[in-house]
């Protein structure tokens, strides 16, 4: 999978979802080193419109309401990505005044109950959806019923790297925008607008809670490479709270960066324990199991996966079947393991995220099955 630079948070004014989630780099979930968008969506003129079709064309599958684009929303997702691209600094406070996502949205729709947002870096709007639409928490943003707008902010830093940041928001329909979202829009703010609006925004507090900011921090030693600093973060932030899975997710990406397989299946179970059917640590449950040679465990992990929509979560189902083959080839079931590379092959063939080498794989394998 390997592309982590992305970042998720979730408010409601009186709870705060913990929804921080980074994926790990070990296990090529997406398959999609080669991987391009259809030329359309590439040289889409107007990739706010774009994207908002991506988003509400998942939420239709799902029969969910679809998303109305509120363009002073979007005009506050805007200012937040041009200040993110210019410090290529993924992050939901303002690297320049200081602002989180709550006084950003408040300080405009006052009486908002529950708001979101995702950032992050892509090519373009359709493999930006996809890789968010890949994360947990990025899609659970993307898909909450809740939400009824959305602001699109993008901004173009070179020709294949492009930054996003989605807004979600739920608000009283007959709520009226305040005029202090101004100070962010006009050319340079004026010399009193951050005072103003720290003074507006004085009667709010949020705090995020210490185990997300120790997830968060955890997030960012993995990407650097430091993954036993990292480790630690996520011990402490299980410290204080031993039910934040995200916290288990995280520390099981960990391990398996340090190949220490049997701590990292035991933290991707205690997600399951706490979000039975989370797709992607039953993956690794699969995936971990297939390497340690138990592989009826395997098995019935990577089955329950046959059944993911196939619309919403392609590359898993992709990665599946690729495994299935292999543990079958593993086991010594001839005729399961051909079943499943072929379907592997097939699936591939129409497929973004198909990785050459791995098909390449699979084609040998098949054929050397076939020999025999």
């Amino acid at each position: 999978m390997g592309r982590i630079k992305w970042c998720s948070i979730a408010i409601a004014i009186l709870t705060l979802p913990l929804l921080i989630l980074a994926e790990g780099e070990m296990i090529n979930l997406e398959l999609n080193s080669h991987s391009t968008a259809p030329k359309a969506q590439e040289e889409s003129s107007f990739p706010q419109l774009e994207m908002l079709k991506l988003i509400n064309k998942e939420r239709q599958n799902l029969g969910l309401p679809l998303l109305k684009l509120n363009l002073e929303l979007s005009r506050i997702a805007q200012h937040h990505c041009e200040e993110i691209a210019e410090f290529n600094k993924l992050t939901h406070t303002s690297p320049v005044y200081g602002y989180n996502l709550y006084e950003r949205i408040q300080v405009t729709f006052p009486s908002v109950k529950k708001m979101a947002e995702n950032v992050g870096v892509g090519r373009h709007a359709f493999s930006a959806h996809q890789r968010f639409m890949d994360s947990p928490a990025h899609r659970k943003n993307i898909l909450d019923p809740e939400f009824k707008e959305v602001g699109i902010g993008i901004v173009r830093k070179a020709p294949l790297i492009c930054y996003f940041t989605l807004d979600f928001i739920t608000r009283p329909s007959a709520e009226k925008q305040q005029s202090t979202s101004r100070f962010y829009f006009e050319q340079a703010p004026p010399e009193d607008a951050v005072p103003m609006t720290r003074e507006v925004m004085a009667v709010y507090t949020f705090t995020a809670p210490q185990e997300e900011e120790l997830v968060n921090k955890g997030i960012a030693l993995y990407l650097q490479g430091k993954i036993e600093e990292a480790i630690q973060a996520y011990k402490k932030a299980l410290e204080i709270n031993s039910s934040y899975f995200y916290a288990y997710y995280n520390l099981g990406l960990a391990y398996v960066a340090q190949e220490k397989f049997l701590l990292a299946l035991e933290n991707f179970q205690e997600v399951i324990k706490r979000e039975p059917g989370e797709i992607y640590s039953l993956y690794y449950i699969g995936y971990i199991n297939s390497r340690l040679g138990n592989y009826q465990p395997a098995l019935d992990a990577l089955k329950e996966l046959l059944i993911v929509d196939p619309t919403v979560h392609p590359e898993i189902l992709l990665n599946v079947h690729y495994l299935l083959g292999e543990v079958y080839d593993h086991m010594g079931k001839k005729e399961e393991a051909i079943t499943y590379y072929e379907k592997f092959i097939d699936m591939a063939k129409q497929s973004p995220h198909a990785d050459l080498k791995t098909v390449s794989n699979a084609v040998k394998r098949l054929n050397k099955l076939k020999e025999k």
